[in-house]
Formats: C-alpha cells, sequence, structure tokens
C-alpha cells in the first residue's frame, strides 16, 4: 500500500477545509446539519473538544510536507485558545488535555517557541486543578467536587499533558497524579475479563467504584471500543515514557491483557464493532476506533522493540506473537478499502460513528497519525510523549 498517496489525498481534502474557514474566521470543531463547518465570524468564547484535532492534523501535515501554510494558519488561532484559556482558568474542561496536547504543545515541539510552552504549563494547571485528592484521580464529566465524582475512560488520553507539564518543570505534582489517575483507572475501569467500563462513579472519600455509568456505549455493563481505544493509546502513552519506572509492571500487564481482549473481539478487517456488547442485529462500526488503535499499535511496536529486555522479565515478550505493527496494517488498509471513498469535502475516513454523516474529526487525525508513523516510524513526530 501506497501509505504517502494516501496522505497525498488527505492533504487534498484537507486544504479545502482550510481554504473554507479562512484565516479571519474561528471553527468551533462542529458541523452542520448540511455538514458545513460552523464558522464564526468575530469573536467567540469557547471551543469544542473535538476543535484540537483540527489543529492537530494541520500540524501533522506540517511535519510531513513542511508547508508553512499549516504552520502560519494553526499560529493565527491562539487569540481563540488563549480567549478559552481565561474563562477556564481555575478548573480546566477534562478535555483541555486534547485541545492543548494538540495545539501549543504541538506547537512548541515543532517550532520551540517559548509562548506555546507557557501556555501548555498553564493549561496542565488549569487541569490539574480537576484532581480529587482523596479519589486519587482527576473528575471527569461534571465538577470534580461533587458528592459522586465522575471518571471516564477518554481522560486517559487528556491526563498526557500533565505528564509533558512534569517532563518540563520537574515539578512531581504532575507526574503524581499522572500516576494516580491511571491506577485508578486500571483498578475502576478494567473489568476482570478486560473489557472496559466507558464511565464510573467514585468514592470522593477513596476513589472506589461507587457505580458504573455510561454515556458513549450501548449500555452500562457494555464494551465501547472507542472507550477502548482510548485507553489503549493512553497505557501505551504511558509505557512509551515511563517503562523503566516501578509503575511498568502494572501498566505493561494490563495494556497487553487488554490489548488481546480488543483483539479477540474483531473480525479479518480488524475494524471494530462500535460496541462489542451492542444487540447482535447492530453491526456499525467505529472506524475512528480503529483509527486510534493503529496508531497506538506502531507506536507500541517501537516502545515494545527497544525494550525488549524489560518484557522479557515479565514474560511478555511473546504477547500478541509480535504482530502489533501486521494489525496496524491491517486496519489502516480496511479503513482505506472500505471506508474511505464519500462525497464530503471535507472529511476522510467514513463509519466514525460520531453523527448521521459518520465523519469525525479525531478520526481523521488518527488516521493521519497513524499514516504518519507508518510512514516516518521512530522519525515521526509524536505529541502525545
Amino acid at each position: 500500500m501506497d501509505y504517502i498517496k494516501i496522505l497525498d489525498k488527505v492533504k487534498a481534502k484537507y486544504d479545502i477545509l482550510i481554504d473554507k474557514i479562512g484565516a479571519d474566521c474561528h471553527f468551533t470543531g462542529n458541523f452542520l446539519e448540511n455538514g458545513e463547518p460552523e464558522i464564526i465570524n468575530g469573536d467567540i468564547d469557547y471551543i469544542e473538544w473535538v476543535a484540537s484535532f483540527y489543529t492537530g492534523t494541520a500540524l501533522l501535515l506540517y511535519s510531513h510536507y513542511k508547508d508553512e501554510k499549516y504552520l502560519e494558519y494553526v499560529k493565527k488561532m491562539m487569540p481563540l485558545f488563549e480567549k478559552y484559556m481565561e474563562i477556564s482558568e481555575a478548573v480546566m474542561h477534562h478535555d483541555g488535555g486534547f485541545l492543548y496536547i494538540l495545539y501549543s504543545v504541538a506547537l512548541y515541539k515543532l517550532t520551540g517557541e517559548k509562548q506555546y510552552r507557557e501556555m501548555s504549563i498553564k493549561a496542565a494547571y488549569g487541569l490539574a486543578a480537576r484532581y480529587m485528592v482523596n479519589a486519587h484521580s482527576i473528575g471527569g464529566f461534571g465538577s470534580p467536587h461533587s458528592e459522586k465524582p465522575i471518571m471516564i475512560v477518554d481522560d486517559m488520553m487528556n491526563i498526557q499533558l500533565l505528564l509533558w507539564a512534569y517532563h518540563e518543570t520537574k515539578n512531581k505534582y504532575f507526574k503524581n497524579i499522572y500516576e494516580e489517575h491511571i491506577g485508578t483507572v486500571i483498578k475502576n475501569f478494567v473489568r476482570d475479563d478486560y473489557s472496559v467500563r466507558h464511565a464510573c462513579y467514585v468514592s470522593k472519600e477513596t476513589g472506589e467504584l461507587v457505580g458504573e455509568r455510561n454515556w458513549c456505549g450501548y449500555s452500562i455493563g457494555s464494551w465501547w471500543s472507542r472507550g477502548n481505544a482510548w485507553l489503549i493509546f493512553g497505557l501505551s502513552n504511558a509505557v512509551s515514557d515511563i517503562l523503566d519506572d516501578y509503575k511498568k509492571d502494572e501498566y505493561l500487564l494490563t495494556l497487553f491483557e487488554n490489548c488481546k481482549a480488543f483483539i479477540g473481539q474483531l473480525d479479518e478487517t480488524m475494524i471494530p464493532r462500535w460496541d462489542f456488547r451492542a444487540p447482535e442485529g447492530d453491526k456499525r462500526v467505529d472506524t475512528s476506533a480503529a483509527a486510534i488503535v493503529a496508531s497506538a499499535f506502531y507506536k507500541l511496536n517501537q516502545v515494545s522493540k527497544s525494550n525488549i529486555a524489560v518484557l522479557k522479565s515479565f514474560g511478555m515478550d511473546g504477547v500478541l506473537d509480535g504482530k502489533l505493527e501486521e494489525y496496524a496494517d491491517t486496519m489502516i488498509k480496511n479503513i482505506v478499502e472500505k471506508y474511505w471513498e464519500n462525497e464530503s469535502e471535507y472529511f476522510v475516513i467514513n463509519n466514525a460513528f460520531s453523527n448521521d454523516y459518520g465523519f469525525s474529526l479525531w478520526g481523521d487525525y488518527f488516521f493521519v497519525e497513524a499514516l504518519i508513523r507508518k510512514i516516518h516510524g521512530e522519525d515521526a513526530v509524536d505529541f502525545w510523549s
């Protein structure tokens, strides 16, 4: 498969979206009922969490094509992210990790300009304000100070902003929250059969599981495939970042066992159903979950190669039979062959299970990220670690 040719086709669509929005407008990250991007002229005081996948995709394209138009375009959006920071400075929305990892952290990694570093650290402090000391985690939906605070598995991605901030500042406050949150997720979200919950009520006094909740999956007790993808990617980040840390055994064991459980639910296409426990007749798939896992598997494959001695020490060097890259290749191949051609001017992959159109900004982002990892290998830009 010609991955560069596929990326060239993505670029062509993305260029149309950039031209459509223009440099002087704000793209909220949402799309209207007719499939057109929601654009606001003038000042706005909010950003939807999905907007960062738009900026992140532009910066991935910049990392490959070195076309300054992508970099300059994203830089012009800084006032919007500054305005959001002013509004949410006291306690950042739980998706602040998504927003600023794929905006200011990414810009800082690509340019080294200190203003983006400062913005990212400020955002990390805002996200850390959601930390619940006794519950050993950050709060998800709603207030982290409620009687029954809620955790969601999606935040396995958001907390990566905290570990980035730790590396930049050496402030162990960030790392401690990061590790405590992962420990609480492993305890509360990963069931005995290594299936994954979407959301939980936890005790604000102890962090113990109070009850299961569900928003995005089929039901309480079900197994939302994109939620599982967030867990796989989040643990892949953790393993990549701190494999030599004392937490490595807990992270590795959970990660590889869950990967095996996830793969065990897939057919030969390697494209997951949107929920593995939806009724048997519900055959809808989520290509965004496949794209997320494919990117994580490419990354994890590099981690496995470079840390084979550590994996052997846990008797895990044969886990998944060294097939991570092969699995990822199959996912990308079938996304292209089965869910690629569509009538949208702006979106790339179909059946991302986000709205009536079946498209999503995050699905396209992780699809592009997976392509970048496949093309560039160890030299691929990594905004998460």
